[in-house]
C-alpha cells in the first residue's frame, strides 16, 4: 500500500501505519495495529493498494461494515525516517494469508482504513481480498525504492 503526500511542503513519516480492515457485514472486534510512529506533517491525503488489487486513492470511506475478528500486529524491520517531497510516495506492506491457518477460516475485506504513522485521520480505501488466520501483520513505512525489491 503507498501513502502519496498531497501537501505543497515536504513531510517525514517514521513507524508504522495503523490499519484497520472492515467486512460487508460489521463482525465485532477492532483490528488496529499500534501505529507507533511519527510524523512532522498531516499533509498525507492519498493511499492505494499495490499492483495485486484494490480500486486506487479516495479520500471517502466507502460503505463498508464493521471490523473485523482479525488482530492486526507489526512486523519487520525497526521503522525509520522517511522523507517525502510533495506528490512522493512511500509504501508498507500489509501481509495475510489467504489459506485458513490452525484451523481458523477467512474473512472479507471490503476496505481498509489506514491513518499514517503520527497521523490524526484514517484514509479509506476500498479493497476485495480475503483474509485467513486470527492476524494480518503490518510493515513500517519505507520509500517505494525499498519495497520493489
Amino acid at each position: 500500500m503507498a501513502l502519496t503526500n498531497n501537501g505543497s511542503t515536504a513531510c517525514s513519516l517514521d513507524g508504522f501505519p495503523s490499519v484497520a480492515l472492515l467486512g460487508t457485514t460489521g463482525a465485532s472486534g477492532a483490528s488496529t495495529s499500534t501505529g507507533a510512529g511519527s510524523s512532522t506533517s498531516t499533509s498525507i491525503a492519498s493511499a492505494t493498494t499495490g499492483p495485486s488489487g484494490g480500486t486506487g486513492p479516495t479520500g471517502s470511506a466507502p460503505g463498508a461494515g464493521g471490523p473485523l475478528e482479525l488482530g492486526v500486529t507489526d512486523e519487520g524491520a525497526a521503522p525509520r525516517v522517511v522523507d517525502l517531497a510533495p506528490k512522493q510516495a512511500a509504501g508498507f506492506y500489509l501481509q495475510y494469508s489467504t489459506v485458513p491457518v490452525d484451523g481458523v477460516g477467512c474473512q472479507q475485506v471490503s476496505s481498509v482504513q489506514v491513518t499514517p504513522p503520527g497521523g490524526s485521520g484514517p484514509l479509506s480505501l476500498q479493497a476485495s481480498f480475503s483474509a485467513c488466520g486470527r492476524s494480518v501483520g503490518v510493515y513500517a513505512v519505507r520509500p517505494l525504492a525499498d519495497l520493489a525489491h
